[in-house]
């Protein structure tokens, strides 16, 4: 059988899934639900369509470390007889990144990603989000959340500033790269990173922070240039928290709830239920607690797929019940209490090879602001939502698409 002609130079596929990707993501759980499945299903239709090259799939690394990775939690599941439907969902990821993995092969010709639509959406994203934060309700109506944190146009989920953080680095670097300076570019990267300070949300200001610095240690060899950067960078920060005074106490506020935390801890205080609403912190460590809890009762296989979200309070009971959550809110953490030390060494793997291959091809240092944002989305300290959810997971694994796409080109 011949091999299908989709989507081929004519038709620039890259750019198309990335910008509807994004679009359906900022729509909604629903919207992107459903273009996963729409677009899982059309993966399954081009692998019948190419079935006489299939084969060349089996020399991607990547694709056979993810795999393993699949197979494991299904045997695994399998064999503890806890077989979780949901499984399904995150099946959508492996068949999209399956097709990923094929499609680069045998399309060897790079599409280049269109970096000045990521410029308009989050010029407007970032109009949307200070029209908000003065009027406490957006562009089309959607309030403000709990009083301070900002949300645009994702209705009551305050996550506007860990989406733009995403958006941001890839924008970035490309703009790091470019030999002409155009003030759109600088005027949007600026407002992303007032926006992201006065979201609400401190992890993703800490995360952006841990990325300016690993570009301000790789990239800038001059000495001089690095002074300029580092002090452009002090300059627009400090000049936010003189806009913004309150905006710094939130984070003044999460040093105080660490020390309070790292003291009772000391003390061999019992972080129990009626001291979690001292501070936020607390509820972190609890969730923390709670999973180590879980991965205790199976150390190398862990309990099951998504085990940590159905079962945490259940198994639990009164020990540590009261920080049982959805999920973990640690990547790693959340991998350790369900898929055990095995899955997550697989996923480690899995993320590290992808890294490495990126590198490896010496890839266009334009592209080099996908790798970051997978490595600040990634780092093992950080707080997240759970990765194999369907909202937080697709956006989270759409820049390791992306960075395995970017991988075949030197």
């Amino acid at each position: 059988m011949k091999k299908i002609n989709l989507f081929t130079n004519n038709i620039d596929l890259v750019n198309f899934f990335f910008f509807s990707y994004i679009l359906s993501y900022i729509a909604g759980p629903a919207i992107i639900n459903i273009y996963l499945t729409f677009f899982s299903l059309f993966c399954i239709f081009f692998f019948y369509k190419n079935n006489k090259t299939l084969h060349l799939i089996l020399k991607d690394r990547s694709f056979i470390l993810l795999t393993i990775f699949i197979i494991y939690i299904f045997l695994k599941d399998i064999f503890l007889y806890k077989f979780n439907l949901e499984i399904l969902s995150f099946l959508r990821i492996y068949l999209i990144f399956s097709f990923i993995c094929f499609y680069s092969l045998l399309n060897p010709k790079k599409i280049e990603l269109k970096f000045i639509y990521i410029s308009i959406i989050l010029f407007i994203l970032n109009l949307d989000s200070i029209y908000q934060y003065i009027f406490k309700f957006n562009i089309i109506g959607y309030q403000i959340f709990d009083q301070y944190r900002l949300t645009s146009f994702f209705e009551n989920e305050p996550i506007i500033g860990s989406f733009i953080m995403k958006l941001f680095f890839p924008l970035l670097l490309f703009f790091y790269c470019q030999e002409k300076k155009d003030i759109f570019t600088i005027s949007v990267l600026i407002l992303s990173v007032f926006v992201i300070f006065i979201s609400g949300e401190r992890m993703p200001f800490l995360q952006l922070i841990f990325g300016i610095s690993i570009i301000f240690l790789f990239f800038y060899q001059s000495f001089k240039k690095k002074l300029l950067f580092l002090l452009s960078i002090f300059f627009l920060i400090s000049s936010i928290f003189i806009i913004n005074p309150s905006a710094f106490d939130r984070y003044n506020d999460t040093y105080d709830g660490l020390n309070s935390l790292y003291k009772d801890i000391k003390d061999n205080k019992i972080i129990k239920s009626e001291i979690i609403s001292k501070h936020g912190i607390y509820d972190y460590y609890q969730n923390f607690s709670t999973a180590i809890s879980l991965w205790k009762k199976n150390y190398f296989l862990g309990n099951g797929y998504r085990y940590y979200k159905n079962n945490c309070k259940n198994d639990l009971k009164l020990e540590y019940s009261w920080g049982c959550s959805t999920h973990p809110h640690n990547i790693y953490l959340e991998i350790l209490s369900d898929y055990g030390l095995i899955g997550l060494s697989l996923y480690i793997l899995f993320i590290i090879n992808l890294l490495y291959n990126f590198l490896k091809s010496k890839s266009d240092k334009r592209y080099y602001g996908l790798i970051l944002t997978v490595i600040v989305t990634s780092v093992p300290f950080v707080t997240s939502q759970s990765i194999f959810s369907s909202y937080y997971g697709s956006i989270y694994f759409l820049y390791i698409f992306l960075l395995r796409y970017y991988s075949n080109f030197k």
